[in-house]
């Protein structure tokens, strides 16, 4: 273009300067044509994709050893050797290696390692491609995988086990063959399983035929079929182990129980014990996270007790609730709290509490509420229920529990507990607001609520309604000397 000026300022031609408009519109036709050819050659290399880079295995091998043999396609290795594929290393004595079908062969101290798993072996065949193998006379764990999840309880302990003959399926899948599996890496201190064949799924389960379970190396049942969790989160469905204890105060203690993983958000746990001394007691708990906001808990705890003492004279059967939970979101801008500690009677609590704080307390607490907040107003609903124990009931007409007392015989007096209600409760309240432009503020608490008592020489009627109104002024005066006074009066109606 800079040499079409030079010619058009030169010539006065207009011969030439016609050339010259049609030599440029050339050369603009020409640049159109040759950036429609780029353009087209660009859009082509968008809609064919670029081919696929093949993986080589045998780029991603390391060997080392004392000395190395290559025969074709199989190398002989000896002393020291180390074979290392991504993640998964492999050390032995001597080994072979196959360029081709990717087995390894290798014999004397075998140890084979990955993220998931630990195993020495005498010997051992693997393929580094289809990731299967096979180890002869074997020890070693398998590691849980890392999943953290808020207020989870998981562990850290890997799981052992030693056996015949161990066989890889897969990445995590493995099939042992005549040999024991256990969460305690001393066998003699912790519980073991015996097992003719075992199918072990790195951080889901163990289902094993066969079984002897055995307790510090005691052998105690045989099982045909045990399936355990060794999960890092571990909630699978399945009959708990059974567990045997002793107690001074209960005697013998056998139980069992079961535990339902209903969801991902919520379990169920059933149990049973049998005391010798004091006879059959269930428990329950339920746990449920229906959302980030909102957890619940109830736990149950009930005896059938058949008393103590020469004469079985000291009985104290009972059950007891504890339930808390919380929801801070429920909708239109509701929040829910609930707390219940119920029990009956007070004996139940005192012969069968482990707790000592909670087995002197004689209170106990039940309530619940919604409550909503908007602008300068909060709207709530209540319900509670207050227990005093006066002392632990007598059952059957004896003495209770060693050390408690009687209650006091009163005339007509009915229970052994004062009790006080407040259900269902209702109140609305608006917090302090400007009057206009005066130096007045306006608050109210409203609320209506049904009331009752209960005592053994007193009872009201199971509800009597209560209505409550307040209404405040408040005065915020001008400030004198760096004081300030803020009277307030108000007026409240009750019925």
């Amino acid at each position: 273009m800079a040499l079409l000026r030079s010619i058009m300022h030169r010539s006065r031609s207009p011969r030439l300067v016609h050339l010259a408009k049609v030599t440029g519109a050339g050369w603009l036709s020409m640049f159109a044509a040759v950036s429609a050819s780029h353009a087209a050659r660009v859009e082509a290399g968008r809609q064919q994709p670029a081919p696929v880079a093949q993986k080589e295995p045998e780029s991603l091998l390391n060997i080392r050893a004392d000395s190395q043999e290559k025969d074709k396609n199989l190398y002989h290795l000896r002393g020291h050797v180390e074979v290392t594929y991504q993640d998964t290393k492999l050390t032995a004595d001597e080994a072979t290696y196959d360029t081709v079908t990717g087995d390894i062969t290798a014999r004397g101290q075998v140890i084979y390692t990955d993220p998931d798993a630990h195993l020495e072996a005498e010997e051992a065949q693997y393929n580094v491609l289809t990731r299967k193998g096979t180890y002869l006379k074997v020890r070693g764990y398998f590691r849980a995988s890392v999943r953290p999840r808020p207020r989870m309880l998981v562990t850290e302990n890997p799981f052992y086990l030693q056996a015949r003959k161990v066989e890889q399926l897969d990445r995590d899948t493995y099939l042992v063959h005549d040999g024991r599996v256990s969460s305690c890496e001393c066998e003699s201190k912790g519980w073991s399983v015996a097992t003719s064949q075992a199918r072990v799924k790195v951080d889901d389960k163990v289902v094993a035929r066969g079984d002897v379970f055995r307790l510090v190396r005691v052998p105690l049942f045989y099982f045909p079929v045990f399936v355990s969790s060794i999960s890092r989160t571990p909630r699978q469905t399945g009959f708990l182990l059974p567990h045997i204890g002793n107690s001074s105060q209960k005697g013998l203690i056998v139980g069992g129980g079961f535990f339902w993983a209903i969801n991902p958000s919520a379990d169920l746990l059933l149990g049973v014990e049998n005391y010798s001394i004091r006879g059959l007691s269930r428990s329950g708990r339920f746990r449920a996270r229906p959302s980030s906001t909102s957890e619940i808990r109830v736990d149950y705890y009930g005896v059938n007790d058949r008393g103590s003492g020469p004469l079985r004279q000291l009985r104290a059967p009972g059950d007891s609730l504890r339930a808390v939970g919380q929801a801070k979101d429920l909708g239109h801008g509701f929040r829910g709290v609930v707390d219940v500690d119920y029990i009956t009677p007070l004996a139940f609590r005192q012969t069968f509490s482990d707790n000592f704080t909670q087995a002197v307390t004689s209170e106990l607490h039940q309530t619940g509420f919604l409550t909503k907040s908007f602008d300068a107003y909060s709207l709530n609903f209540y319900a509670s229920r207050y227990q005093n124990f006066l002392c632990a009931a007598p059952v059957s007409g004896t003495s209770t529990t060693p050390g408690s007392q009687n209650c006091p015989a009163a005339a007509g007096a009915t229970g052994n507990s004062i009790a006080i209600r407040q259900t269902p409760s209702v109140s609305f309240s608006g917090t302090d607001q400007q009057v206009g432009r005066a130096p007045l503020y306006f608050s109210f608490d409203a609320s209506a609520a049904g009331m009752g008592r209960t005592e053994p020489s007193f009872r009201t009627p199971a509800l009597s309604e209560r209505l409550d109104f307040l209404p405040t002024l408040t005065l915020r005066s001008r400030p004198l000397w760096g004081f300030r006074l803020t009277p307030s009066t108000g007026l409240r109606l009750t019925r």
